[in-house]
């Protein structure tokens, strides 16, 4: 399944997906930990995590790569799947 689709904006089809985030932020937060994508609003995605706190309007611009900024990496999103 794609993640981004059409001029950068969040899959809808991610709604109630797991997925794994991994990386670091535009703050320089280190992520690598599962999600459950509660919603998908277009540029953000509401996630919640294993102890059912809601992280609340993570943006797109978190997992793209600045050609500007090389001390950014971003964030990568994968899907999981049941196997």
């Amino acid at each position: 399944m794609e993640a981004l689709i059409l001029s950068q904006v969040f899959n809808p089809e991610l709604s109630g997906r797991s997925v794994r985030i991994k990386g670091h932020d535009i703050d320089g937060e280190e992520w690598d930990r599962l999600f459950l994508v509660k919603s998908v609003e277009g540029e953000h995605i509401n996630l919640v995590n294993n102890q059912g706190e809601i992280i609340e309007d993570v943006h797109i611009e978190n997992f793209l790569e600045p050609a500007t900024d090389l001390s950014f990496l971003g964030l990568r999103l994968t899907v999981l799947e049941e196997k």
